[in-house]
């Protein structure tokens, strides 16, 4: 990676239940984050106006308050996406914005966009006051942000779960570079709420804010939640960890290299205590909420969970970034 400048654009992660913005800055070659935000939305993704979403953007653009410039890039909530194995002359959609990248498996993959979305992100961007100069893929993005994960080594496979509020996505990479990637069947956390509310009789937005506000972490019940909670979520989550282990059977053939032993949760549910640690225990892996504990921050940056961060960190590095595969 070349620092071509000191500043890097500002990231704007879409999510389907948040906006969540970041910048870093570089100091002899050590990064920094110097904003970040994370603002709920406040409708549904769904059939809002460019307008509309625009004063969302603005609303997470107030809120990280020490961003500088007007050069932004941005990645889509993978609930708006189509990501599929592809060959290089495989037609791709008139009506959809694709990228294509090499990921070193024997096929290359293709991410796929509604062109009117894309458009529509643009154009809010451009009215919220930003250049759109990149429209990223999440799988992409989390393969780079996987870069600044504990103890990182180029030649290892790191894991990525991308657990978001309305869809799950499966990562594997090396060297920040994509090599696997798979939709999780099933929903994200607002299906893992519904179902824990379902269990304890309560309302799904209730359950929401106790997974989030977590609890004692060190109490003996374990994951910061009572045992009613923990267990709860444990049946919640089942489908999703049954269908990470059929994921990395299949990742075994396909990469015809032993699986990852670290797996990061990206996203809303990587910020819910817990969580990970019981993926972990059902999958017999080393599963944490990602983090980038040598990302150093300004003073008075927003604390936010890293997990929440990650695809806005690694599309603010994109100033710096040449190469730029599979940018849609």
């Amino acid at each position: 990676m070349i620092w071509k400048s000191t500043r890097g654009w500002i990231g704007v992660d879409i999510g389907a239940r948040a906006i969540k913005v970041a910048q870093l800055t570089s100091d002899h070659n050590r990064l920094r984050l110097s904003a970040a935000s994370v603002s709920v939305r406040a409708s549904e993704a769904e059939g809002i106006s460019p307008r509309e979403l625009a004063d969302q953007i603005i609303a997470a653009r107030v809120l990280a308050e020490r961003l500088c410039g007007s050069h932004a890039a941005a990645t889509l909530s993978m609930n708006d996406c189509r990501v599929e194995p592809s060959m290089a002359d495989d037609a791709v959609s008139a009506d959809r914005c694709a990228g294509r990248w090499v990921a070193g498996s024997g096929a290359d993959y293709t991410l796929s966009v509604d062109t009117r979305r894309v458009e529509d992100a643009v154009e809010s961007l451009s009215v919220a006051g930003w250049q759109c100069e990149a429209i990223d893929g999440q799988p992409l993005a989390i393969a780079r942000a996987l870069r600044l994960s504990p103890d990182y080594h180029r030649e290892e496979l790191l894991g990525a779960l991308d657990f978001g509020a309305a869809s799950a996505t499966f990562i594997a990479s090396t060297n920040g570079l994509a090599r696997y990637v798979r939709r999780l069947h099933g929903g994200g956390m607002a299906d893992v709420c519904q179902s824990v509310a379902q269990s304890l009789s309560l309302p799904a937005k209730d359950v929401g804010r106790l997974l989030r506000g977590g609890g004692d972490n060190t109490s003996a019940n374990g994951a910061g939640v009572t045992r009613a909670i923990r267990d709860a979520v444990k049946d919640a989550v089942y489908p999703l960890t049954q269908e990470l282990k059929r994921t990395l059977e299949h990742l075994g053939g396909k990469l015809r290299t032993p699986g990852p032993k670290r797996i990061f949760v990206f996203g809303e549910g990587g910020a819910v205590p817990g969580l990970s640690t019981l993926v972990g225990e059902a999958l017999g892996l080393t599963v944490e909420p990602w983090s980038a504990p040598a990302l150093d921050r300004d003073t008075g940056v927003a604390v936010v969970p890293d997990c929440l961060l990650g695809q806005a960190i690694a599309l603010s590095a994109l100033a710096w970034d040449s190469s730029r595969e599979g940018v849609l």
